[in-house]
């Protein structure tokens, strides 16, 4: 299987990435559409994430993602779920790059910037999300 030239690409983020050991973000949920047939479903873990955006990890179940998205393309309503939340926004894909080392070692970080800011808040002593 080739993979598109995009797919290796140098650090260019310009915040610093969050990766806590238990990520408030779980995972996200997104549809996308097929040439010949039905809407693709799929579901992601999140492996990091900032202020501005959020990294998908793409495993091998999901390959087929690397030949239907681009930099610049936008995902619409991608539901994301957090241990006591759950939000939906619109994504637009920044990069998608091989791991070539560690725990996802040959899999792939699907990186999306979101259209509005992502920022921790407190509601009495329960974390929240506030979109912006």
């Amino acid at each position: 299987m080739n993979f598109p030239d995009f797919a290796v690409l140098e650090e260019k983020r310009d915040e610093e990435r969050i990766r806590p050991e238990f990520p408030e973000f779980i995972s996200a949920i997104f549809k996308l559409a097929k040439r010949h047939g039905m809407d693709q479903l799929y579901d992601l873990n999140v492996i990091d994430y900032s202020i501005d955006g959020l990294g998908l990890l793409i495993t091998e179940k999901d390959f087929d993602i690397l030949q239907t998205l681009n930099p610049n393309d936008i995902i619409p309503e991608i539901t994301f779920f957090a241990a006591e939340a759950l939000t939906t926004l619109d994504g637009t894909v920044r990069h998608i790059t091989r791991i070539e080392e560690g725990k996802y070692k040959d899999n792939y970080i699907l990186g999306l910037r979101s259209n509005t800011k992502i920022e921790q808040g407190f509601e009495g002593s329960k974390p929240y999300y506030a979109y912006y």
